[in-house]
């Protein structure tokens, strides 16, 4: 428990103003002291806090407020929204019996009243100097003295808790709001697809390219996907004997859900080919042995010399001789025949032999020559006779 009177917190601020000479702070003391009230034990710090915030203040920072009182009643805003949280929290911790017994009690009846009010006056009070607003000297007026402050109190106790609490019942997922999220998108998605009967073309001479083609036909489906957010509360209603009933909310959370609805569909025929790949193997060139021509056969005398000797009768001998060379020529020539054979085999067991004219190449190669020297041959012969007496010699030639 605190010692300071809590609704001398809550007003602090208002009944400062009560001072008409607009001077500082303090100005509404002497009110209620509600410090005994063991209900604001769990929000004793912001109490504080608030406290601390608006004691002191002046007409002046209300009315003219500066920069940093405008920040300064940003803060008991915020200060404010945590005391009324805490407390909206602690009774959503209550069971329904235990809310029963509790509300019908003084000190929860007065705890009620004073958060109404400060979420309410006081909370209005600072939001207008944050925002560097004008403030509404009615609500000045109704917390100017002691007795004014116990009447508003008195008043928001009598407008909560008019009559008595005939029932309290907790309801779970009170849906309060219910809107298509921006989430949402359209698309389209393939629904089916019928592939028809496949044709082949091609893989023949002069058209070596070998292709299927097939008609396929698409069922697109257009789909919206409609996301909402849905806003869910648990309330607790509270009934009073006169039938009236005020709601409360004890807990509240979003959930999304998205349901994929059909926008209709369209049909795409479309014709796809594809290339049927293959491999070719072509035949090896062939290379014949070599061809041999008949050998041609060739004598060379060009070689010729004389011997001159003198025969067993004395006779001159003139020989004319010739060293015949043969020469054996035999001509050689390469055969290459290329086919021009290639067979083309296709991925879809197809098989294409194309056989063109064969193509054939001669080449001539060095020849075979071998030479032999033959006997020689006598050509020529001449003889010189010699006759021989005691009065004659005589030289006769003889050729032969």
């Amino acid at each position: 428990m605190f010692s300071k009177s809590f609704s001398t917190v809550l007003l602090a601020s208002t009944t400062a103003l009560a001072a008409c000479g607009g001077g500082g702070g303090g100005g509404g003391g002497g009110l209620p002291d509600v410090g005994d009230n063991t209900y604001f034990n769990d929000v004793h710090g912001q109490v504080s806090a608030l406290q601390s915030k608006v004691e002191g203040a002046s007409v002046v920072a209300l009315l003219n407020p500066s920069e940093n009182d405008r920040k300064t009643a940003q803060d008991v805003v915020d200060i404010i929204n945590e005391i009324t949280n805490k407390w909206a929290e602690t009774k959503a911790g209550w069971p329904d019996e235990l809310y029963a017994v509790k509300a019908k009690t003084e000190d929860f009846q007065e705890a009620e009243a004073i958060i109404e009010l400060l979420n309410g006056d006081l909370l209005s009070v600072a939001q207008s100097v944050a925002q560097g607003g004008k403030i509404d000297t009615d609500i000045i007026a109704k917390y100017s003295n002691e007795t004014a402050v116990t009447e508003q109190i008195k008043t928001k106790k009598q407008d909560l808790f008019h009559e008595a609490i005939k029932s309290i019942e907790t309801v779970s997922n009170v849906e309060v709001s219910n809107a298509v999220g921006a989430d949402s998108n359209e698309r389209e998605v393939v629904k089916s697809t019928t592939k028809g009967a496949e044709t082949v073309t091609g893989g023949v001479s002069g058209n070596l390219k070998r292709i299927k083609s097939a008609e396929v036909t698409t069922v697109y489906e257009k789909l919206f996907d409609r996301t909402t957010t849905v806003i869910l509360q648990d309330q607790r209603k509270i009934t009073f004997k006169d039938g009236s009933s005020r709601i409360e909310v004890v807990a509240t959370r979003t959930e999304s859900n998205t349901e994929t609805l059909s926008m209709g569909t369209r049909t795409a025929t479309e014709t796809i080919t594809e290339e049927i790949v293959h491999t070719v193997v072509v035949d090896e060139i062939v290379e014949n042995p070599p061809i041999e021509e008949d050998p041609i056969v060739t004598v060379d005398r060009s070689d010729v010399y004389t011997n001159v000797y003198t025969d067993a009768k004395g006779n001159k001998v003139t020989e004319t001789k010739v060293k015949p060379v043969k020469t054996t020529t035999v001509k050689r020539n390469k055969k290459v025949t290329d086919t021009k054979r290639s067979t083309y085999t296709y991925a879809d067991g197809h098989t294409l032999v194309v056989d063109l004219d064969d193509v054939v190449t001669v080449t001539a190669l060095d020849p075979i020559v071998t030479s032999e020297t033959l006997a020689e041959e006598i050509v020529d012969t001449k003889i010189e006779v010699q006759l021989v007496n005691e009065e004659t010699t005589q030289e006769t030639t003889v050729d032969t």
